[in-house]
């Protein structure tokens, strides 16, 4: 845990907290945040250490009480709120914001609008919206659509500001400029995965962009049997290997320069990728790892991750109400604060990467757990060796799948080279997803039989490392 600077947890807990909980509560957790920063004031005289810790506790929790309170009060007011309730004929006119994902029962992608009609009124209202359409519109991400249909509540855990179901769609503008050619990226890996034989390669879109359209159902499922659901989630893995390649292409002998280059890097990822919450989570602590490379400030990961979490608490709560972005946090943080002490423990007895490889599933899963219990009922107790199996191939499959993408609308020969060797990645999580056996047991009781293994473990490397030193004093 050395090394880690603690001064944002409490303040990144106490926003997120308060982010998180019922609208119904807010009111009663305002009042307690008052009464709070008042009792801090008055010890502080006497307990100056306790007092400041006590009043910045209040005063984190009564600007996220007020900005989630504004939040969904102003959303339940909204154009889009009040045809959630009423069930009532809307007609959305914005953008298509993600890459739309082509399904046995249509279409599905996500809207940001720009303005909403409900009857004979035009509200402009910027939202984010999930649309599913029974129709196979040819649909691009960046296009102008306008959509009808009914709003409904979007699912529980959900970024989206509501759903609505379509029939059709009206296609008013096609994108440009750059954003035609991020159509082709995506184009060119999607024709890639299906012109092979295999559907392995189905993940090399998946894990580049997040589109996992192209997966059988049954490997989906064995996916998230094993715990690997993830690989095809974009999240700080390709923002960290997106500005380690800035860098190493631009240098940091001039800081600016650095900095502008590892930001500018970080923005084309997010053109190129979907607007899910994890993705968003990671490129706000790309942002701010970009800066302090500007700044020439060095910041370990866990006060980038506060300050994601307190900026975010305090100007997106719905974003911070996510599922996505919750477990993003978790995980994150999980791996943070206890990657380096475990990997350091099982290095006793393992090489290090694989030490690595195990310490870093096993810690995200322990943390995902709370969460992840009411919507995932089993799960494979081989799951951390699944993970650790297939670890060492993630990064390059990543870096030829956005290469190979990118490079695919130019050079379409040498990016059908860099997309084919990646299919060796994907083959390997193919044998590994297909053979190792699942295992499954109930979530709760599948994570218990692994910290009971982990935990087994680290008694014989702490023996280990107790007979090491014993035989090492003895021949001093």
């Amino acid at each position: 845990m050395a090394g880690q600077d603690y001064r944002l947890a409490l303040p990144a807990v106490i926003v997120m907290m308060v982010a998180c909980s019922p609208l119904t509560i807010l009111p009663f957790i305002f009042g307690g945040a008052l009464a709070t920063l008042l009792f801090g004031l008055v010890i502080g005289k006497r307990y100056p250490v306790i007092g400041r810790t006590v009043v910045l506790g209040g005063v984190c929790a009564l600007c996220s009480a007020t900005t989630s309170f504004v939040w969904g009060t102003s959303s339940a007011s909204s154009p889009l709120g009040q045809a959630q309730r009423t069930q009532t004929l809307v007609v959305l006119h914005g953008t298509v914001a993600s890459h739309p994902m082509r399904s046995a029962r249509g279409l599905d992608f996500i809207l940001r609008t720009q303005t909403v009609t409900t009857g004979h009124d035009t509200h402009r209202q910027e939202s984010i919206v999930r649309v599913k359409l029974t129709d196979r519109t040819d649909l691009r991400r960046y296009d102008s659509v306008v959509i009808t249909g009914k709003m409904e509540e979007p699912w529980p855990g959900d970024f989206c500001e509501g759903l609505i179901k379509a029939r059709n769609v009206s296609r008013i503008g096609s994108a440009h400029g750059w954003y035609t050619y991020v159509g082709q990226v995506h184009r060119a890996l999607v024709n890639f995965a299906q012109s092979t034989r295999t559907h392995d390669d189905a993940l090399i879109p998946g894990v580049a962009l997040g589109d996992d359209s192209l997966l059988p159902r049954r490997i989906k499922d064995a996916m998230r049997s094993l715990g690997l659901s993830h690989l095809t989630a974009v999240s700080g893995a390709h923002v960290s290997l997106t500005i380690g390649l800035a860098l190493m292409m631009i240098g940091q002998r001039w800081r600016y320069l650095a900095g502008g280059g590892a930001l500018c890097a970080t923005y084309i990822l997010t053109t190129l990728v979907s607007p899910e919450p994890s993705v968003t989570r990671a490129v706000m602590m790309g942002c701010l790892l970009s800066i302090g490379i500007g700044l020439r400030y060095c910041a370990t990961a866990l006060p980038l991750l506060c300050l994601t979490v307190i900026y975010a608490s305090l100007t997106d709560p719905r974003l911070v109400r996510s599922l996505g972005f919750q477990l993003s946090t978790v995980a994150v943080a999980a791996i943070v604060i206890g990657g380096a002490p475990l990997r350091n423990h099982l290095t006793t007895i393992m090489p290090r990467p694989i030490a690595e490889a195990i310490a870093i599933p096993f810690l995200a899963g322990i943390a995902t757990v709370p969460l992840l219990i009411n919507i995932q009922e089993t799960v494979s107790v081989l799951s951390i060796i699944a993970n650790a199996i297939v670890a060492p191939v993630i990064a390059p499959l990543t870096i030829l799948g956005l290469g190979g993408g990118i490079i695919a609308p130019l050079l379409p020969a040498f990016g059908t080279i860099l997309l084919s060797i990646s299919g060796l990645c994907t083959w390997w999580i193919g044998v590994v997803v297909e053979n190792l056996p699942t295992l499954t047991l109930p979530t709760l009781l599948s994570t218990l039989t692994n910290v009971a293994i982990i935990s087994l473990v680290l008694i014989i490397a702490k023996q280990l490392r107790k007979r090491e030193i014993r035989h090492a004093n003895v021949g001093y």
